[in-house]
């Protein structure tokens, strides 16, 4: 079982609370603020979603158009990520999320079919919900980021996923044995 995650960057790894606290700490040690930099907590909720199956991210966030590839593995590594998890970014092409994520999916089609579950994580979901079923979007209080009560969700909706697709295949192979 596999999950392919695509994943929004500000509101989901640097919440609103912490980037306050940065950026004010930042300022009164008169020393550049980074964007680079992720909410620990986020990231550990993160790092326990990902490690608890094999999973593939693909960047979904703003960051994709700022950063490479390259830079994006390199945040993500310095920030305590598993960066080779990162696949790839969705096209910017239109307004959508929801659209360039589906986008993504159609040009992936190989990729997309390898995994068992999808989950999309985001802040900013009003797009996404017209292009994709709840089951797969985890919306994100921008306030909090990625946090225990989205990691828990997360897990619920895989297990949700994961038993649609066991009935769907038990049906499929039920009725190919009644059809012999």
């Amino acid at each position: 079982m596999s999950l392919l995650l695509f994943l929004d960057i500000d509101g989901v790894l640097n919440n609103e609370q912490w980037w306050d606290e940065n950026c004010t700490k930042n300022r009164e040690q008169n020393r550049p603020y980074f964007r680079s930099i992720f909410c620990t907590a986020n990231t550990q909720w993160l790092k326990k979603l990902y490690t608890s199956q094999p999973t593939t991210i693909v960047i979904s966030s703003s960051w994709r158009k700022l950063y490479t590839m390259d830079e994006l593995k390199a945040i993500f590594k310095a920030n305590g990520l598993k960066e080779s998890l990162i696949f790839s970014v969705t096209p910017y092409s239109y307004y959508s999320r929801g659209l360039e994520i589906k986008e993504w999916i159609k040009k992936h089609t190989i990729v997309t079919v390898n995994h068992d579950t999808m989950l999309i994580i985001d802040d900013t979901v009003h797009d996404i919900y017209k292009e994709f079923d709840k089951i797969n979007i985890i919306r994100v209080d921008s306030k909090v980021g990625f946090n225990e009560k989205c990691y828990k969700e997360a897990l619920s909706k895989i297990q949700k996923q994961q038993m649609e697709k066991g009935i769907c295949i038990k049906s499929i192979s039920k009725n190919l044995v009644q059809q012999q």
